[in-house]
């Protein structure tokens, strides 16, 4: 099971019980699978953090409600979806009797995340604010507006999910994948090289390691995931810069970029506000996120076709 991507249980056709494909026994996790892991979560974070950022600086979003409210029940629901792919996988498994099954990962796909910031949370935040309601009270609207959001394209995907695979069966690959692939040539490889340049150093380091492990398969000193070994490396250069330069000893060629960080970590310890979404009011801001469905349902088609 070197790749989490490979089979969705929830799609897989039942096969005869109680035999093997290759008569061996099932192996859950393997060595691929913690790199797999680092690759998707270090993915999810970064989504977002980006999420974060952009709303404050696009939108002058508060920070400190964001990581309060909307990142905390995000996360808990990535974690909780790809645990019940898991179970599933391990179900199907015992079902068929194959070897070969693998959990579908869930996560943020970037194309979604910067629709929902660009295209339907900033614009309500700014609503809210038009008709006269203070910035926190903009805030939590926003935040009912996201959930109605995301909860009617649950539903469209739901019910998409009944035809997915004949389209997915009908139709060629490339012309499913291919406005896909255009988007993530420039949101998941261009975006982040800028990121990259701001610390030229450290970035390229990174990310030489992960196109030698991953790309030329060339194995890190105790068979390290590719992924793991990049963010310890990265961040060992990271720091050993910021401590080379606080002494004197680095040359302003190679200075770090002093940007004042966007996010305050400590305003996201221990949250409990996102708790009240279980109270149900953002029900009442369902009527106002109609007017978005039109740039949220295009979203969820493209990552049911593209899926």
């Amino acid at each position: 099971m070197g790749s989490p991507t490979l089979t969705a249980p929830h799609f897989a056709k039942p096969m005869p019980t109680n035999h093997s494909s290759s008569g061996s026994r099932y192996v859950w996790a393997a060595k691929g699978d913690v790199n797999a892991f680092f690759g998707l979560m270090l993915d999810n974070v970064a989504n977002l953090l980006l999420t974060v950022s952009l709303l404050k600086v696009a939108f002058a979003f508060p920070t400190e409600f964001a990581l309060r409210h909307m990142v905390p029940g995000t996360a808990i629901g990535v974690l909780v979806g790809d645990l019940l792919f898991f179970l599933l996988a391990f179900r199907l498994a015992r079902q068929t009797g194959r070897n070969s099954i693998t959990a579908m990962p869930l996560g943020l796909d970037t194309p979604s995340t910067l629709g929902m910031i660009f295209f339907v949370l900033g614009p309500a935040f700014n609503a809210a604010k038009d008709r006269g309601l203070d910035e926190h009270a903009a805030a939590i609207h926003t935040w009912h507006i996201g959930i109605c959001a995301i909860f009617v394209s649950g539903v469209f995907k739901l019910l998409c999910a009944i035809g997915s695979n004949w389209i997915r069966r009908s139709l060629p690959r490339a012309g499913l994948l291919g406005s896909l692939a255009a988007i993530a040539l420039v949101l998941i490889s261009f975006l982040p090289l800028l990121e990259i340049l701001h610390s030229p150093i450290v970035g390229f380091v990174s990310l030489a390691v992960v196109l030698t492990t991953l790309i030329a398969r060339i194995e890190l000193p105790w068979k390290m995931p590719g992924a793991v070994g990049s963010l310890l490396i990265g961040g060992v250069l990271y720091y050993a810069l910021k401590a080379a330069e606080s002494s004197g000893h680095l040359p302003p060629i190679l200075a770090l970029p002093s940007e004042p960080p966007l996010i305050n970590p400590a305003e996201g310890l221990f949250p409990t506000e996102w708790l009240a979404a279980f109270r149900f009011e953002w029900v009442s801001a369902f009527r106002d996120s109609l007017q978005y469905l039109p740039i949220v349902i295009p979203f969820a088609l493209a990552t049911v076709v593209g899926r």
